[in-house]
């Protein structure tokens, strides 16, 4: 990602920020990005996925996936969740995935809250 585009953040205006939220919404909610996603992935992958509660990248495996979300599998916990497609990092085959020290099984639903207007993409 651009850094200079993220230490500029902070110095929008609330406005400003909405905006940025509402447009990328709907460049997430295009149905090639979605379809890009599934191809990348399959049933007993093990993947990243970006935790909305705690802002860090996560290890787990992907066991079903459906039209925009995917359920994945916290294998220390062997507890299950759901994620959008875009919180989804695929990790090449024989990388090791990196830890960040919390674990899955602090987020079981990861869903992004919607803005007042309220566009639901699941």
């Amino acid at each position: 990602m651009r850094i200079k585009l993220i230490e500029d953040l902070p110095m929008a205006t609330s406005a400003e920020l909405y905006q940025l939220s509402w447009a990328i919404d709907q460049l997430l909610a295009d149905p090639r990005r979605i379809v890009q996603a599934r191809t990348q992935l399959h049933t007993g992958q093990p993947v990243q996925f970006f935790d909305w509660n705690t802002g860090k990248l996560l290890p787990a495996r992907v066991i079903s996936m459906k039209d925009r979300r995917a359920t994945l599998l916290d294998e220390s916990s062997r507890s299950h969740f759901t994620v959008p497609y875009e919180a989804i990092v695929s990790t090449p085959s024989g990388e090791p995935m990196a830890t960040t020290g919390a674990t899955a099984s602090s987020n079981k639903q990861t869903n992004k809250a919607q803005p007042a207007a309220g566009n639901s993409k699941a």
